[in-house]
């Protein structure tokens, strides 16, 4: 059961998958889409320490630069469970940017996911996605007054 939060009914016409259990087939056409968080796992803080470690392992200064800027608008995550909203000519690419490593938020994903975070990803399909997702980010700021962590 997901985190509930007042936003609830911005997205109640997405359809809502595990992350781990989408099947990509699913994803057709355009539209817009959400990450949201499932369950929690780690405090934020020890997520973003436990991958600082592992970054510095990789003694690629650039590379880690670029993911600790990712990784570090964590901190501002609030008790809302929406993570992200982005709109995609194609949901199913869109959706394999995400697990091959290509999507911008995918540095926070991944440095929650193997601290025991599990999300969900939420889709709307739409002919015109860029002015759904607009609307959509609206209702959204409307209620929060910003945008998610990772927008």
């Amino acid at each position: 059961m997901p985190i509930s939060c007042a936003c609830d009914k911005v997205f109640q016409s997405f359809s809502w998958r595990s992350l781990n259990e989408v099947n990509p087939e699913e994803l057709q056409g355009s539209g817009v889409y959400a990450i949201r968080v499932q369950s929690r796992g780690l405090p934020v803080e020890e997520a973003i320490d436990n991958v600082k470690k592992l970054l510095s392992k990789f003694n690629w200064l650039k590379f880690e630069e670029y993911a600790l800027a990712k990784i570090s608008k964590l901190r501002k995550l609030s008790d809302c469970p929406i993570l992200y909203i982005g709109a995609a000519y194609s949901l199913k690419q869109k959706y394999s940017l995400l697990y091959r490593a290509r999507h911008p938020i995918f540095p926070a994903l991944a440095s929650l996911l193997i601290s025991g975070w599990r999300f969900e990803i939420g889709w709307l399909s739409s002919p015109n996605p860029g002015v759904t997702e607009s609307l959509i980010k609206r209702q959204y700021f409307e209620i929060h007054g910003e945008f998610p962590v990772l927008v």
